[in-house]
């Protein structure tokens, strides 16, 4: 499933690692493309993708998964199938932590704390590189940077050009999508659930998140199962550290 940003891109590297013969399916959100409306919340969205999963794949069993609030939403879909009768194997929560248990306001304040940690653990992740893996680790975080204050400027000069324009276009979709996704997962309030849940965290954390089972434990009341891996936040997705994740899920589907 896709993260906060809708597409799924993000993935590219890590189901390079995965078993052969584990076909990866990403969905992508509603409206990415600029091309239809948006879903606002987690159930609506889960019922969206279940009928486009369901033309893959009628029946379960499922593998289910996402990055950060990608996993919030792989959980939804399969309490979902659950409860339409279906089996779902397992479900991947890949560095994703329940938001429900914290302060919306005290969230919020915290976020330039959480931007100066970002930055520190990025930092924390080029050093423990090898000489020749901190070029490309370097590259695609500038690229990734890069890009999203290049699309922050752009589209904010885009809103000054057509003040006043009712008919002004919409050339920046993926931003209404992300605001979308960051309030239906603050507004989310995930049920108890009875299947596998494997949450894959990092070995730190960002301030005020600092449960072990990324806030899960409440939720997942059966079979919660936690892996940590030694790399720092955001970055498991990344080369090289995206091997570790690929290897922790491929043992993870093999014992299920």
């Amino acid at each position: 499933m896709h993260g906060a940003e809708g597409n799924v891109l993000l993935y590219r590297q890590v189901t390079q690692y995965l078993d052969p013969d584990q076909p990866v399916y990403g969905l992508q959100s509603q409206g990415l493309n600029g091309n239809g409306g948006l879903a606002t919340t987690f159930p609506e969205m889960a019922a969206a993708y279940i009928k486009e999963i369901r033309t893959v794949q009628p029946h379960g069993p499922y593998h289910l998964g996402g990055y950060c609030l990608g996993g919030v939403i792989a959980l939804e879909i399969a309490r979902q199938l659950t409860d339409a009768g279906e089996r779902v194997t397992s479900v991947f929560m890949l560095e994703t932590y329940n938001l429900k248990p914290l302060s919306p306001r005290k969230f919020r304040v915290e976020a330039p704390i959480r931007f100066l940690q970002n930055i520190w653990f990025h930092a924390a992740s080029f050093f423990t590189l090898s000489s020749s893996d901190r070029g490309k680790f370097l590259i695609e975080k500038l690229e990734t940077a890069a890009g999203r204050i290049g699309i922050r400027v752009k589209a904010a000069l885009h809103v000054l050009r057509n003040l006043g324009r009712a008919d002004a276009p919409d050339d920046y979709p993926h931003l209404r999508v992300k605001e979308a996704n960051d309030d239906a997962n603050m507004e989310y309030d995930p049920k108890p659930y009875d299947g596998r849940v494997v949450v894959i965290r990092p070995k730190c954390y960002f301030v005020g998140q600092d449960s072990k089972d990324f806030g899960w434990g409440g939720v997942a009341r059966r079979d919660l199962q936690v892996r940590e891996l030694p790399v720092y936040p955001k970055a498991i997705l990344a080369e090289p550290f995206c091997r570790q994740l690929a290897e922790t899920m491929n043992a993870a589907l093999r014992n299920a």
